[in-house]
């Protein structure tokens, strides 16, 4: 193992990658850093400012000349003011404010410019300006015909035509209203502007006088109706005022509440009273009948000896005297006994007696049954007299309560129709003495200056609309390159890490490094450049640590993409270092590093594997480089792939490896031939290098996928010429100060 000068960088053979390695493992770089998707995005932008600025430009220029060619337009503005509407005409006490119309002042000033924009007052407005025939502010259509206004095309062109001029508008915490009118002609405006506000005053008068007439046709139509129900309600009160003998009931007018009240009160007393008597009679009936049934019974079963004499005078006396016989029956008996003559006489008496007090005592008994059957009769006729009252009572009642019901009727119909009455003389009235609720403020003048086209504000929407192209302009370019234009994309590409980054060379600058004895004639980007190539060769040395790849292939996808450029600057980067170095050309069909180091070309690596020369006859160092050895390509040969699969070619990189620290060897692109497959896969590692935005994506896979199939150990990919500038790689506007070693240098160039 050996050590270079000036380094701590230990150096051993490097083995030899197996062929099962997996060289794409290594999917991101451990430089690799997040960035946001508007960082992306502005990067992009900046990357394609190009197409931003050229659309920017074109939408300034294109609004420029419209606004120069659009025809110029006049506004006209007229300013009225809603008053609120206090008396409509007709108004009802009882109404609720919230129903009347236009109550709250919102409501009220959108529906006056509803009414403003509507089509009756543009037909109205357009028919007073014979607006259908006037080419200043429509241009009739082809297909229109004769313009006039029985045409509806015609119509309907002018209707749309001034719907599009006319702006209507609230100012904002007023109720005023704002009318503008836009048209190519000053007068035309002037004239519109101020014929709608008048079409539109008119048309208020217009609509509150059909209403006013509208309202007094329906008030007279309904004063109809109420006239024949008022008339109805009367006929039927008069008629139960009549049944309940309300004889001071007048056609005229409503009776008085007070009066027919009193006289039902009068007749509903009476009945009661006759009520009450009759209910009192038959109370007197039922308790007499119930004396003479009582009477009745107790005669039909008294016997002559219980009778009380006070009943019945008659038998009283009849029972005295056959009292009075029966004692001196007994008298006559006890003093004479019963054979005494005059016996016989008073037996007969007392017999004839007897026979007198039965017959009165069924007479007693016939009269007491017939005083019972006239008390019963009694009882039965007032119980009828007293249910017919109850009913004729009942019947009052209905009547009375009809008779209330059709005097209300008759009261209510009778004041409506003396309000309708009143309210239709004042609607007559009213119709042609109605106020309109429009004040006119301003009246439009002649517009002195055109009102557009504004020429700043197409500017600003040109130039806007044209940043806003140009971006997504931007965009589409950018997605469909399929260029490789950044480190990530790169690794995503290759399968690799980004190992390094050179910028990009303008001027009359080469790409080529300076030998040790010129780098004190170095400018920023040639220290730039120098600085990027001392990252490469530090990636390089880590990439592997203590075993850093020794032979090293620089090759590229397609040609023109810097690879020999590279190859020769990585050479001198390594030998600026220390170490010792080969820089082998084994490009053997457009060999060129011979020209950029100016060595003569005539022999080289074509001449040792063909055993014509030696290498130590074909090996030229660099005067200016010290450590830097380069093997030219030599003649070129009709079979340079056999040449270098040779078994030559590989015991000649076998003897090369004992003499040199590294070995770079210039191969061929990839795409192109198959040289480089067979020179990767002997070397310890490839180094790709891509052309910042010249080498396709796909390109690059395919290149990256030829040399993973013969087993070439890929140590990464290499960006060549990538724009400094840019926002992406602002980073390496910081290579000039460390190179310089001064802070605050003027040469120094950082961007970010």
């Amino acid at each position: 193992m050996t050590t270079s000068p000036g380094t701590n960088i230990p150096l051993a053979p490097s083995p030899q990658p197996a062929a099962d390695d997996n060289p794409g493992a290594l999917l991101q770089s451990d430089f690799q850093a997040e960035s946001s998707l508007l960082y992306d995005a502005w990067v992009m932008l900046r990357r394609r400012r190009f197409w931003v600025l050229a659309a920017f430009v074109a939408g300034t220029i294109i609004a420029f000349v419209v606004a120069r060619m659009t025809a110029p337009r006049y506004d006209a503005v007229s300013t009225i003011r809603i008053v609120a509407n206090g008396d409509n005409g007709i108004q009802f006490s009882d109404a609720p404010a919230s129903s009347i119309l236009g109550e709250d002042p919102e409501i009220r000033l959108q529906t006056e410019i509803a009414v403003l924009t509507s089509h009756s007052v543009a037909m109205r407005v357009a028919n007073t300006l014979n607006l259908y025939t006037n080419r200043t502010f429509s241009e009739a259509g082809k297909e229109e015909g004769v313009p006039s206004a029985n045409n509806p095309r015609t119509v309907h062109r002018v209707l749309v035509a001034l719907r599009s001029a006319l702006s209507v508008e609230e100012v904002p915490h007023t109720e005023a209203i704002s009318i503008t009118v836009r048209t190519r002609s000053p007068q035309l405006s002037e004239r519109i502007a101020n014929t709608l506000v008048d079409e539109y005053v008119a048309r208020g008068y217009q609509v509150r006088y059909e209403s006013q007439h509208g309202i007094s046709d329906w008030l007279a139509r309904q004063l109809e109706d109420l006239r024949q129900q008022t008339e109805d309600a009367q006929t039927r009160a008069l008629a139960y005022g009549k049944k309940l003998n309300l004889l001071d009931t007048t056609v005229a007018a409503p009776p008085s509440p007070s009066a027919a009240g009193a006289a039902n009160g009068g007749m509903q007393s009476l009945d009661t009273q006759r009520l009450l008597g009759l209910q009192q009679s038959l109370v007197a009936a039922q308790s007499d009948l119930l004396v003479k049934e009582a009477q009745s019974n107790v005669l039909q079963g008294a016997s002559i000896g219980s009778i009380n004499p006070q009943q019945n005078p008659v038998l009283a006396a009849l029972l005295t005297e056959r009292d009075s016989a029966l004692a001196q029956y007994n008298q006559y008996s006890a003093k004479y006994g019963p054979n005494y003559p005059p016996m016989a006489q008073i037996t007969a008496r007392i017999a004839q007696i007897d026979k007198q007090i039965k017959s009165e005592l069924a007479n007693a008994r016939a009269r007491a049954q017939s005083d019972v059957d006239v008390a019963r009769n009694s009882v039965q006729a007032l119980s009828n007299a007293v249910d017919k009252e109850k009913l004729n009572m009942e019947q009052h009642d209905d009547d009375v309560v009809r008779y209330t019901i059709a005097e209300r009727d008759f009261e209510s119909s009778y004041a409506l129709y003396q309000g309708l009455l009143q309210k239709l003389k004042e609607a007559g009235v009213l119709a042609g003495l109605k106020g309109n609720n429009v004040e006119v403020i301003d009246r439009a003048l002649v517009p002195l200056t055109k009102s557009a086209p504004k020429t700043t504000n197409y500017l600003l929407a040109g130039s806007g609309m044209g940043l806003l192209l140009g971006c997504m302009l931007a965009f589409l370019v950018d997605s469909l390159d399929k260029s490789i234009l950044d480190s990530d994309l790169l690794e995503q590409t290759i399968g690799a890490p980004t190992i390094g980054m050179i910028p990009r060379m303008r001027g009359s600058h080469t790409g080529m490094l300076p030998t040790a004895k010129r780098q004190e004639e170095l400018d920023a980007p040639a220290r730039q450049q120098m600085e990027a190539y001392r990252t490469l060769r530090t990636s390089l040395l880590l990439s592997n640590p203590g075993h850093p790849p020794r032979s090293i292939v620089v090759t590229s996808a397609i040609p023109e993409e810097g690879k020999s450029t590279t190859a020769v600057n990585l050479a001198l980067i390594l030998a600026q270092g220390g170490y010792r170095v080969l820089l082998m050309e084994c490009d053997l069909r457009r060999p060129s590093i011979g020209v950029k180091l100016s060595i003569p070309s005539a022999t080289g690596l074509s001449q040792i594997l063909a055993g014509m020369k030696q290498p130590v006859d074909c090996i030229h160092p660099v005067p200016e480089q010290s450590g830097l050895d380069v093997l030219v390509a030599g003649a070129q040969p009709p079979n340079p792939a056999e040449l270098l699969g040779s078994r030559q070619f590989t015991e000649l990189l076998e003897q090369f490896r004992a003499s040199y620290d590294f070995i770079i060897l210039d191969s061929p692109p990839t795409v192109s031939v198959s040289d480089v497959q067979i020179v990767a896969a002997q070397a310890d590692g490839v180094l790709f290098v891509v052309r910042s935005g010249s080498t396709s994506r796909h390109l690059a896979q395919r290149g990256c996928r030829m040399l993973r199939r013969t087993g070439a150990h890929l140590l990464g990919g290499l960006l060549n010429a990538i724009d400094y500038r840019s926002n992406t790689y602002g980073y390496y506007g910081y290579y000039d100060y460390y190179s310089s070693g001064k802070s605050g240098s003027k040469e120094k160039h950082h961007e970010e």
